[in-house]
C-alpha cells in the first residue's frame, strides 16, 4: 500500500472515534472543522492522532529530546485535494464560489483578514478609561509577541467597592452569590475575564450593544484602521462571550448598517455560519424622525439590527413568541381613520344554556361533541357602549373576553360538524358549540370549546385569543418575525431608569422581549 494511502486509511480510523465530528454520515470527510480544530491544538484529537503509531512516526520530529507534532505538515497533506475525493468537490451537492477547486468557505486560506486580527485592544470606551485624545494610541497587544503583557490584562481582577441593592436600600457587599444580579462598571473585557471561572457555560444570554463605529460614538480610534481595529475591540470579546454561553445559549448584538455586514462574517467564523439565527430589523425612528445623510447621497437611517446566533444550534432551546401590543381602543381608532375594518364587533353576551344533541369523529376518530345553544344573546360594541354609557375604551375592557369575529376556515372538523348537525337537527342552525380534544395548535391535548353560528357554520375567531389584559385595559397581540417597530419606545427612552446617557441608550420594553424571547423564568 503507498504512504499515501496508508497515511489516509490511519487517520481515517482515529476520526471514525469521534463521531461525525469529522466524518460525515458518509464518511466524507470535514476538512475544514478538522483543520481548524488542529489549529486550536485541541486536546482530545492532538492525542488521539499522536496514539497512532504509523501517524506519529510520519508526522512528529525531536527536537532537543522533545518530539515535536508537525502540524503544519500535516495540514497541508490534508488540504491536497487529491487526497481526499470523498471529501468536498465540485460534484458536491452544493453551490457556492469556488477557487481553485474550492468552496471559499471550505478553504483554509480564505479568512477574514485585517491588521492586528491576532491581538488583544483593552479599548476602554469612556474618557476616563482612555485618559488620551481622540486620537487613541493604545497599544495592539499581539498574541505571542505580548504574551506576558496579556495574561497580566487579562488575569482575573478584584471587583472593588461593591454595593447590594435591596429591599433595605444600600449597603456594602462582602460576597457575590451565583443567584445575584450583578451590575458591574469598568472595561467589560477585563470584567468578564474576571467573571470567567465562574460562569463559562452557564450563561443562557448575552447582548452585546456595542460602539456602532460610525465615526461620531465612543468609539474614538479614528486613524486609518478604525474598521479593523472596531473588528479586533469585536473578537476578542465574542471569543469571550462563547466560553461563557451554555450549550443552549444564545448571543444578541445589536449594530446599525455600518459594520453590521462585517459582524456577521465575524460571527460566522467564531460561532460558525450553523449556528446562524436570525438578523431582526428594529425600527427605532420615522423618516421624519431620523438623523443621518437624507440630504445628500443617502436615505435617512432609522433602522438598527439585532444579530443573532446560538452557541449550539443543534441544543438551542426555540425562542418564546413575541408580540406587539396596541391598546385595543386606540388600534380600533387607527383602523378607522385609515379606511380599515375592524372585525371585532360582536360580543356573546349570554352564550345560552347548551344542549347536547349527538356526536361525531374527527380523522383520527375522536369524539367531538355537539351542542345547541338556546336562549343565547349576542349584542354589538356600539349597542353595548349606548346601552352602558360606556366608552368604546370601556367596552372593550369590559366585554374584550367576550368580543368575537366570524370566519369561514378551511378545516377537516367543520365540514364534519356541519353534515352530522343538518342529520340530526331539522331546523337551521342559529348557534352551536363543539367540544373535542386537538390534536394540533396552541389547544393540543385538552378539551376545547368552539362555536358556529348560522346556516353557514361560522366559526367564532375570539378577540381573547389574540389580546392581553394589562393595567385593566386590552391589548391586541400581534405576533412579531424579524421586523420589530419600538418608535414609540423610543420616544420616552430618556425617562426609563433614571439613568442618563449621552446617546445609545436602548428602551426598557426592547430588552425585556430579547430576555423574554431567549429564557424562561427560572429556567437553569
Amino acid at each position: 500500500m503507498a504512504v499515501e494511502a496508508k497515511i489516509i486509511d490511519h487517520i481515517r480510523t482515529v476520526l471514525e472515534a469521534f463521531g461525525t465530528t469529522y466524518l460525515t454520515e458518509n464518511g466524507a470527510l470535514k476538512k475544514n472543522k478538522l483543520i481548524n480544530d488542529l489549529d486550536k491544538y485541541n486536546k482530545e484529537l492532538m492525542m488521539a492522532l499522536l496514539a497512532d503509531e504509523f501517524i506519529r512516526k510520519t508526522y512528529t520530529e525531536k527536537i532537543a529530546d522533545v518530539e515535536v507534532f508537525k502540524v503544519n505538515q500535516f495540514v497541508e497533506m490534508l488540504e491536497y485535494k487529491s487526497y481526499w475525493e470523498d471529501s468536498y468537490t465540485k460534484y458536491s451537492n452544493k453551490i457556492g464560489l469556488t477557487a481553485g477547486g474550492k468552496f471559499i468557505d471550505e478553504a483554509t486560506d480564505v479568512v477574514l483578514d485585517f491588521p492586528y486580527k491576532d491581538t488583544v485592544l483593552k479599548a476602554g470606551m469612556t474618557k476616563e478609561d482612555l485618559d488620551k485624545t481622540d486620537d487613541a494610541d493604545e497599544p495592539f497587544l499581539n498574541e505571542v509577541l505580548a504574551k506576558a503583557e496579556i495574561d497580566e490584562l487579562l488575569e482575573p481582577k478584584v471587583l472593588v467597592n461593591a454595593k447590594r441593592y435591596d429591599v433595605n436600600g444600600v449597603a456594602d457587599a462582602t460576597s457575590i452569590n451565583d443567584t445575584d444580579n450583578l451590575i458591574i462598571k469598568g472595561n467589560n473585557l477585563l470584567a468578564l475575564h474576571s467573571l470567567k471561572e465562574r460562569y463559562a457555560g452557564k450563561v443562557k444570554l448575552i447582548y452585546l450593544d456595542p460602539p456602532y463605529n460610525t465615526g461620531n460614538d465612543s468609539f474614538q480610534y479614528n486613524d486609518r484602521f478604525n474598521h479593523a481595529t472596531w473588528l479586533t475591540f469585536m473578537k476578542n470579546r465574542i471569543e469571550l462571550a462563547q466560553e461563557l454561553l451554555s450549550n443552549d445559549g444564545h448571543i444578541i448584538i445589536q449594530t446599525d448598517d455600518n459594520e453590521q455586514a462585517y459582524l456577521k462574517v465575524l460571527m460566522d467564523s467564531i460561532f460558525g455560519q450553523n449556528n446562524y439565527v436570525n438578523t431582526i430589523s428594529v425600527l427605532f425612528k420615522n423618516i421624519a424622525g431620523a438623523s443621518g445623510g437624507g440630504e445628500d447621497k443617502r436615505l435617512k437611517k432609522n433602522i438598527e439590527y439585532l444579530t443573532i446566533y446560538a452557541k449550539n444550534y443543534e441544543y438551542s432551546r426555540p425562542f418564546n413568541d413575541v408580540y406587539d401590543l396596541k391598546e385595543v381602543s386606540k388600534l380600533v381608532k387607527e383602523m378607522r381613520e385609515n379606511g380599515v375594518s375592524w372585525k371585532y364587533t360582536s360580543v356573546l353576551t349570554n352564550p345560552g344554556i347548551p344542549e347536547y344533541i349527538g356526536s361525531t369523529v374527527d380523522g383520527a376518530g375522536n369524539e367531538i361533541k355537539l351542542f345547541k345553544r338556546n336562549n343565547f344573546e349576542i349584542k354589538s360594541i356600539s349597542k353595548l357602549m349606548k346601552e352602558n354609557n360606556l366608552t368604546e375604551e370601556e367596552a372593550y375592557s369590559k366585554y374584550g373576553n367576550q368580543a368575537f369575529q366570524t370566519a369561514m376556515p378551511q378545516s377537516s372538523i367543520r365540514p364534519t360538524v356541519m353534515e352530522k348537525y343538518n342529520e340530526i337537527e331539522s331546523n337551521p342552525n342559529e348557534l352551536m358549540s363543539i367540544k373535542y380534544v386537538p390534536r394540533t395548535g396552541r389547544n393540543k391535548g385538552k378539551v376545547y370549546e368552539q362555536f358556529y353560528k348560522g346556516p353557514k357554520f361560522r366559526l367564532f375567531a375570539w378577540l381573547k385569543d389574540v389580546s392581553i389584559e394589562k393595567n385593566g385595559h386590552l391589548f391586541k397581540a400581534e405576533k412579531q418575525g424579524t421586523f420589530w417597530n419600538f418608535v414609540g419606545s423610543t420616544k420616552n427612552v430618556n425617562k426609563e431608569g433614571k439613568v442618563a446617557f449621552p446617546n445609545g441608550k436602548k428602551p426598557e420594553e426592547l430588552l425585556s422581549r430579547i430576555i423574554k424571547m431567549t429564557t424562561d423564568k427560572d429556567m437553569k
